[in-house]
Formats: structure tokens, C-alpha cells, sequence
């Protein structure tokens, strides 16, 4: 077993750091029965909230496709506390992305019409960026379909009205 905690610096990961492995010696021992003492007090970890949100959303659609490339298949994946770094590896892992930024608008952190469902490699490709900066990098999408799914959005965001998107 190996458990790895990640240091961060500024916001950037610098250091893994593992505590317990296979052969392990006194110190990482200590370490890990520290540790797992720590989680135990935890009645449940801060971000047990949003992967049940998550999982319950992806759960609710038809199909998982990234509906910024169309990536087809992706999976939702898992839940339990044990498994979840498996959900770092798959890259086949659907993952949510929140239309109107969170930092902009905290009210609809949770609100899953703001919700989209997109691969990896696009989520991290927006990262931070706001929506309209998105439309704006990537022309190559077909907004006015994506838009047709998400008009509710349109009222948040009125620098996208440049684009006339207007639907019956």
C-alpha cells in the first residue's frame, strides 16, 4: 500500500511525498498511523459533497460525451474514498465543468444547469477561463447547436450576444 500526500506551494504541487510503502520502517510507520488516525476523525471528507453531486448528475445522463470536442464513452467514475485516486489515471473520466465560472458566479456552483459535461483534456485546456474567453479561443466549436442546449446560460453571459444567438 501506498498512500502519497501532495504538498502544495502557491497553488502548485512541489512535492509527493510517499509515507508508507511495502517495506516500510519506523518513521513512515508512524507517519501512516498518524495519518490514518487523522482521517478517521474526519467524519467525512469536504470534497465527499461535490463527488456525490457530480456522481449523481453524470449518473442522470443519456450518454457520457464531452460536449466541447465530443469525445464519446467516457465513464463516470468512482465514488468510494479508497478508489478515488483511480479517477486520476482514467483519462477516459468524464468530468464536470461549471459554464458560468465558479470565482464569478458561487451561486450556481451547484446548480447542475450549469453544469457540462466535458473530457479531461478539455476541462483542463478551459480551466479557469470564462466562458466568453472560451467561445472566443475556440471558433472551431459549434457554439450555436451548444448554445441551443444551454440557452438558459445566454442571460448570464451578454457579451456572448454579439453572436446573435437567438432561438425559438
Amino acid at each position: 500500500m501506498i498512500i502519497t500526500i501532495k504538498k502544495k506551494v502557491s497553488k502548485i504541487i512541489k512535492h509527493n511525498i510517499n509515507i508508507f510503502n511495502e517495506n516500510p520502517n519506523s518513521k513512515t510507520y508512524a507517519s501512516y498511523v498518524l495519518l490514518k488516525r487523522h482521517l478517521a476523525d474526519l467524519e467525512e471528507p469536504p470534497y465527499m459533497e461535490w463527488l456525490r453531486i457530480r456522481h449523481s448528475f453524470l449518473e442522470k445522463q443519456e450518454e457520457l460525451v464531452c460536449e466541447f470536442c465530443g469525445k464519446p464513452h467516457l465513464e463516470i467514475g468512482e465514488i468510494e474514498i479508497s478508489k478515488l485516486p483511480l479517477n486520476n489515471m482514467n483519462q477516459n473520466q468524464a468530468t464536470i465543468d461549471h459554464l458560468l465560472a465558479k470565482s464569478k458566479y458561487p451561486q450556481f456552483k451547484f446548480s447542475e444547469f450549469n453544469f457540462i459535461i466535458s473530457c479531461k483534456k478539455c476541462n483542463n485546456k478551459k480551466g479557469n477561463l470564462l466562458l466568453e474567453e472560451w467561445v472566443e479561443q475556440n471558433p472551431q466549436i459549434d457554439w450555436y447547436s451548444f448554445f441551443e442546449k444551454h440557452q438558459e446560460i445566454l442571460k448570464y453571459v451578454p457579451k456572448l450576444n454579439k453572436y446573435q444567438l437567438k432561438f425559438v
